[in-house]
C-alpha cells in the first residue's frame, strides 16, 4: 500500500514509468515527499489548534 502511494508520485498510470531509474534518487524523492507531508500534518495543523486553544484560554481568563 505504502509503496503504491510513493510510486504514485513519480510513476505513470501503468506504473512502469519513472522520472529516474536510480532507486536511491527515487527513494530520496519519496522520502522528501513524506517528510514534507508529515511536517505539514503533524507540525502545522497542531500548531494552528494550539494557537486557537491558547487564544480561547486567554479570552476566558481575561473576562
Amino acid at each position: 500500500m505504502l509503496g503504491r502511494i510513493l510510486n504514485g508520485y513519480y510513476s505513470d498510470l501503468d506504473g512502469d514509468y519513472y522520472i529516474t531509474t536510480n532507486p536511491l534518487v527515487r527513494d530520496g524523492i519519496a522520502l522528501l515527499y513524506w517528510i514534507g507531508f508529515t511536517l505539514i500534518v503533524f507540525g502545522w495543523l497542531p500548531s494552528m489548534f494550539t494557537l486557537r486553544i491558547l487564544k480561547i484560554l486567554e479570552n476566558l481568563s481575561g473576562k
